[in-house]
Formats: C-alpha cells, sequence, structure tokens
C-alpha cells in the first residue's frame, strides 16, 4: 500500500461528501478514502456530453477536489446503493457487509503509527442513506479497539443537515451510545470566507448540481436561517 505523509484520514461514502460536510475541517496532505465509488447517480443529465461512465465523471471530478486542496484519495470500489434502488428505503435494516468491514479496516489499520494519533472523520448517517450508516456501523462496532490509535470524529452530512428534523432524529437515535462514550457535538458556523471555500469546493462537481450558481449551491448547505454549519461529534 502506498504510504502517505498524512495529516488526518476522512471516510467518505461517496466522491462529494467530504466537500460537502468537512470543507472547513480539511487539512492538506490528508487522506480521502472512498468507499462506494462505482454509481450511476447524476443530478444534471446534460452534464454528460462525453458518453462516459458516471463513475468515472464522479472520479474525474474527485480528483479535481484532491487536487484543488492537496488530499491523497484511494478508492475502494464498492457500489453505491443508487445503482441498487433508492438509497434511503432500507436504512431500518442496514445488514453488516463482511467484505466492506475487512476491507476498510484493512486500509485503516495500515495507517496506525506507534507514536501518532491521527483523526479519523467517520460519517455520522444524517438523511438515513444506506451507504453512509454503513460506513458508521463498522466504526461503531470497532470503535474501542480504533481509539487505540486514532481519535474518532463523527461528522453530520450536508446536504442531509439541512433538512427539517433529520440531525435531531438521529442524534435521539444516538443518544445512549453518545452518553456512554461521553461523545458532544461541536456546532460550528461557517463564516463568509469558509462559505466561499466551500463553495468552490463544491463547484469541482459539475455533475451533481442542476448548476453551478452560487444561490443553488446555497440553497443544498443553508438552514432555514440561511446558516452554514460543519458539526462533528466526538
Amino acid at each position: 500500500m502506498k504510504v502517505f505523509f498524512m495529516q488526518d484520514i476522512y471516510l467518505s461514502p461517496h466522491y462529494d461528501d467530504i466537500a460537502f460536510s468537512l470543507s472547513s475541517f480539511i487539512k492538506p496532505n490528508s487522506l480521502l478514502i472512498d468507499v462506494f465509488t462505482i454509481s450511476n447517480y447524476i443530478e444534471n443529465q446534460n452534464y454528460n456530453s462525453k458518453n462516459i461512465s458516471v463513475s468515472n465523471i464522479r472520479e474525474n471530478e474527485e480528483k479535481s477536489f484532491t487536487s484543488f486542496n492537496n488530499l491523497n484519495f484511494i478508492k475502494l470500489d464498492f457500489h453505491d446503493r443508487g445503482m441498487q434502488g433508492n438509497p434511503f428505503s432500507f436504512y431500518y435494516n442496514v445488514p453488516s457487509n463482511d467484505n466492506l468491514e475487512k476491507m476498510l479496516m484493512y486500509k485503516i489499520k495500515s495507517l496506525a503509527k506507534i507514536n501518532k494519533k491521527f483523526t479519523i472523520y467517520c460519517p455520522l448517517g444524517v438523511g438515513k442513506h444506506y451507504n453512509h450508516l454503513q460506513i458508521f456501523n463498522i466504526i461503531q462496532k470497532n470503535y474501542e479497539e480504533l481509539l487505540k490509535n486514532f481519535e474518532i470524529k463523527f461528522y453530520a452530512e450536508s446536504p442531509y443537515l439541512s433538512y427539517k428534523n433529520n440531525l435531531e432524529n438521529r442524534k435521539r437515535n444516538l443518544k445512549q451510545w453518545f452518553s456512554e462514550h461521553n461523545i458532544k457535538e461541536y456546532k460550528k458556523e461557517l463564516n463568509s470566507a469558509q462559505i466561499e471555500q466551500k463553495i468552490k469546493n463544491l463547484m469541482c462537481y459539475k455533475s451533481q448540481f442542476i448548476d453551478l450558481t452560487e444561490n443553488i449551491i446555497l440553497s443544498k448547505l443553508a438552514d432555514e436561517k440561511s446558516k452554514i454549519y460543519e458539526i462533528i461529534y466526538y
């Protein structure tokens, strides 16, 4: 496996999740691990003028994002749930995925260092997206073991974060587990410079927006008070 000079590790279910959810937490030279990278999901149906696969389009967009932020990235090439049906329809029944757990834990453990604790950013599972919940469940299951070598932080995913009650419902579901592990919420309201940087990051993903006007992008991020937050739990 390639050795990285590394700051943090970002677990990203899909190619755009870190740009949406953790733009202000990005550190150069960190590692982005993209998991569900075989996809047929594209919002801008007019974007694919070159007639290449959606997976390749999205990978090329991720390369632009990682280059822009000086990040390393690897992909695991699992199938996006969207290829098999509605990704939100099966959130109440997310079975274990032994192959995914084995590969993901192998990648993470291979990055452990004796004298340094890297931070792993893991999706919280806001929005009931099947793929996001699969990754959360694996990290939750292995949480105590991972804490020996890593600091674990869970991020609330955008754009689901801006939908009414999504975050509150997820927090309610995890209330006991948060309490058992003394996990707290840290809510960061982005300032104008951070919002501008977030918009630049999201502009790397031309296939994922109807158009790239600032208002369209902001409409996916802002809450009812037009505030934009990034929220983590640890």
